[in-house]
């Protein structure tokens, strides 16, 4: 019974460190795209930094999507890493965070359809 109580509590743990995740993302992008910034640099600010620290490290890993050709290998992962984070920065210059936090998870569900779809 203990570990069945110790698995709730990862568990719940695990849920509530995503939605606050999710929530500081989300907050965070809309106070900087109604200050100074422009959804681009937040872009650059965001995505830069992490793909000079992680590049090195998923190369050395050699982690690659299986069974894809690298040119669609290389637009999943441009599509992951730039198009949906721009398509969510640029919603939430027009519309609160609440409403980001209503559709950002979903759009993240339906790019990952849209890119696991592969025509016969």
């Amino acid at each position: 019974m203990m570990d069945f109580a110790r698995a709730r509590l990862l568990g719940l743990t695990a849920a509530l460190a995503s939605v606050s995740i999710w929530a500081a993302f989300l907050l965070g992008t809309r106070f900087a795209v109604q200050g100074s910034f422009t959804v681009e640099e937040i872009l650059v600010l965001r995505l830069v930094p992490a793909a000079l620290v992680m590049g090195p490290v998923m190369w050395r890993l050699g982690i690659m999507p299986r069974g894809q050709s690298i040119p669609r290998a290389a637009m999943l992962m441009v599509g992951a890493i730039a198009v949906f984070p721009f398509v969510v920065f640029w919603s939430l210059s027009y519309a609160p965070a609440s409403d980001g936090g209503a559709r950002a998870p979903g759009l993240c569900t339906c790019w990952t359809a849209l890119c696991t779809f592969s025509p016969a």
